[in-house]
């Protein structure tokens, strides 16, 4: 599992960053994600969207709420109709009952950092910065 420590954005590109916890997202070790387009139609029980590893095309990714922010996913590659393959549990957000709806980032230097937006239920869409901490 890959660990992130996010921070997040809100009230414009000048306002501060604030702690946004840690986030367990990919579950290879030694390959980082360099991408993530996921969103949920249910309020942030479940996701889902696509993926990337370093050096590989986009993936499908679905994920189902365990207990709180964390998640079952699995991940698909080879076509709409391949089979889905278990991943690791994540993590997907902080607020404890205020579920992440919606998270979009990319990475520009192979996965070390993360930058892009992601949305709280409830919310509109706030910064999200993320830094490599650790492989489990």
């Amino acid at each position: 599992m890959t660990n992130y420590m996010a921070q997040n954005q809100w009230g414009g590109n000048a306002a501060p960053w604030h702690p946004g916890g840690i986030f367990i997202l990919g579950s290879r070790q030694k390959q980082n994600p360099i991408s993530f387009k996921l969103t949920s139609a249910d309020g942030g029980k479940t996701f889902t969207g696509t993926m990337t590893y370093e050096n590989e095309g986009p993936i499908g990714v679905k994920a189902t709420m365990a207990e709180g922010n964390s998640f079952k996913v699995q991940n698909q590659w080879g076509g709409s109709t391949a089979k889905w393959n278990d991943a690791a549990g994540w993590i997907i957000g902080c607020r404890g009952t205020q579920l992440v709806t919606q998270l979009e980032c990319t990475s520009n230097d192979g996965g070390k950092t993360l930058t892009g937006s992601m949305t709280y239920a409830g919310e509109g869409p706030i910064g999200f910065k993320a830094d490599l901490i650790s492989y489990q």
